[in-house]
């Protein structure tokens, strides 16, 4: 999902809703980084309105912004009920 978005927005981008944990970075020719990444979901895993959706993961972001408009990302994953980095 994370690609995906890179392949569309060309900028860096967090995106939700699609319930899968990942990750995309790229640098660019003039040495720019561009990450895209996709969160996880709190919901169940197996809802019994789409019995196939078990590409679904657990997990969330955790945003840091500074002032200078500097940001850190935590994406995060949660397997079997644990924290994982």
């Amino acid at each position: 999902a994370a690609r995906g978005t890179f392949l569309r927005a060309k900028a860096s981008t967090l995106i939700s809703h699609v319930h899968k944990v990942s990750m995309h970075t790229e640098t660019t020719i003039n040495q720019k980084t561009i990450v895209t990444y996709s969160t996880g979901c709190l919901c169940e895993l197996n809802p019994e309105y789409s019995p196939f959706a078990n590409n679904y993961s657990h997990g969330f972001a955790h945003i840091t912004t500074k002032p200078s408009g500097h940001y850190n990302v935590k994406n995060i994953q949660i397997l079997n009920g644990e924290i994982i980095n």
